[in-house]
């Protein structure tokens, strides 16, 4: 049997620290303050870095900025040559809005005057004539005939003949002109004006939308 061999190491020299205490608190300080200056200095570093950075970005917006003004600026420029341009359809446009509302009710009496001359009946003749009808402010009056749907307006006519015509051929000329309609003869009297006219009628005549004049209206593009 092998015999083990023990060996038995020195054991291990305490060490005492022979500086005096200030000493030893005066290095402990050093190493205090030499840390608290590094890691003071790394936080002025970062703070400066901080600054540096926001400020960059503070000049980058600025010129960032600076530039969109200036182009909102040329923009501006170069519209304003136009504006005038601009000022001058909108009052065009008001200007024609006006004009065909104001002529939206136009009729050109002078064709109907000539129409109702060429069917009168001979021996008959037109004493008055009166017109009423929409405006552009005010609407078409009622009909006083219950029979009868009022029109865009109403044309009331009296007339005087030396024999009594056949008033219902009459309205049915007056009828078929186109643009009047529902004609009637509301009386037929004896005149006390002497002479040879010694009937006196009096009538109405119903105008609709066909008589409107429309020359204002506005066209088509491949028409103008």
């Amino acid at each position: 049997m092998r015999a083990r061999t023990a060996t038995l190491a020195a054991p291990a020299r305490p060490q005492v620290n022979l500086l005096p205490g200030d000493v030893r608190q005066a290095r402990t300080l050093g190493v205090v303050k030499r840390w608290t200056l590094v890691s003071s200095g790394v936080t002025l570093l970062a703070i400066g870095t901080v600054a540096a950075v926001a400020q960059l970005q503070t000049q980058i917006a600025d010129s960032e900025l600076a530039q969109a003004d200036a182009e909102s600026a040329g923009i501006v420029a170069e519209q304003r040559p136009f504006a005038r341009i601009t000022s001058l359809r909108a009052e065009l446009e008001t200007l024609r809005s006006a004009r065909d509302h104001g002529v939206a009710q136009e009729i050109l009496w002078s064709d109907y005057l000539g129409a109702i001359t060429a069917v009168t009946p001979p021996g008959v003749g037109i004493s008055t004539l009166d017109y009423t009808g929409a405006t552009p402010l005010a609407a078409a009056p009622g009909s006083a005939d219950p029979l009868v749907v009022a029109g865009i307006g109403a044309i009331t006519f009296t007339a005087l003949a030396a024999d009594v015509p056949d008033t219902a051929a009459w309205a049915d000329a007056l009828d078929a002109v186109p643009g009047f309609r529902d004609v009637r003869v509301t009386t037929v009297d004896r005149a006390d004006k002497g002479g040879d006219l010694r009937y006196e009628m009096t009538g109405t005549i119903q105008v609709d939308d066909a008589a409107l004049a429309h020359r204002f209206d506005p066209q088509p593009e491949g028409d103008r």
